[in-house]
């Protein structure tokens, strides 16, 4: 019995194979796209909203005041917080899993097996 070919869909499609995604497909590329872009400038941010450096921070101290500033800041600071900081990743996560459920849809009988 032939074993099926595991293969590794990318997770950010060329602009032509968007155009072949359906609706869900496209909002699933827009929405990885921004939550992309909003989790790497909480992650550049360079202090927690105590003023604190994140570089002198550790374990879970640190990993909050990335969540944080994920979320737009502290909700004290107008941000949206921790849970901002946490639905952007699960949103993130979700986005480009639709990605590569609708890619898996797109590729042909003959990629998947050998």
């Amino acid at each position: 019995m032939r074993e099926k070919k595991k293969t590794e869909l990318a997770v950010k499609p060329p602009e032509a194979m968007t155009e072949l995604l359906s609706k869900r497909g496209a909002k699933a590329v827009s929405v990885s796209k921004k939550t992309d872009a909003k989790i790497k400038k909480g992650l550049e941010k360079p202090t927690a909203s105590t003023g604190t450096l994140i570089s002198k921070l550790h374990g879970g101290p640190k990993f909050m005041a990335q969540l944080s500033n994920i979320g737009g800041g502290s909700v004290a600071t107008g941000g949206g917080g921790i849970r901002e900081g946490f639905n952007t990743i699960a949103e993130n996560v979700r986005s480009k899993e639709t990605i590569k459920t609708e890619l898996s849809r797109l590729a042909p009988e003959s990629d998947l097996e050998e």
